[in-house]
C-alpha cells in the first residue's frame, strides 16, 4: 500500500484523488459501512419564473405521476446533469404541444 501524501487544501485533495486509484492507498477489504443519520445535504432556495401555462402543464404532469411539481423539476435537472435524457422524455410523452 502506498502512503497517502499530506495534502494542503481541499482543491489539492480533489486533484490528487481525481488522478489516483484509491485501491493503491486503502485496503477496501477492511472497510466498514458507516451511516450518518443526521447528515443533511446543503440546499439553497431559488426563485424560478415560469410562464403560467408552463407551470400549469408541469403541475398537471406531476399530478399524473403523483409527485410534487417541484420534485419533478428537480428530477429532470438531475437526469439532465447525469446524462439520462431517456428519463426526461419518458415522463413527457403526453405533454401538450402548441
Amino acid at each position: 500500500m502506498k502512503k497517502i501524501p499530506r495534502l494542503r487544501s481541499e482543491a489539492e485533495e480533489r486533484e490528487f484523488w481525481a488522478n489516483e486509484d484509491s485501491a493503491d492507498y486503502i485496503d477496501w477489504s477492511k472497510a466498514k459501512k458507516v451511516v450518518f443519520p443526521n447528515l443533511k445535504p446543503s440546499l439553497r432556495t431559488i426563485s424560478l419564473r415560469l410562464a403560467e401555462l408552463m407551470l400549469e402543464e408541469l403541475k398537471r404532469l406531476a399530478d399524473k405521476h403523483d409527485v410534487p411539481y417541484q420534485s419533478l423539476i428537480k428530477l429532470w435537472g438531475i437526469a439532465h446533469l447525469c446524462g439520462w435524457p431517456h428519463i426526461l422524455w419518458s415522463w413527457t410523452d403526453d405533454l401538450k404541444h402548441p
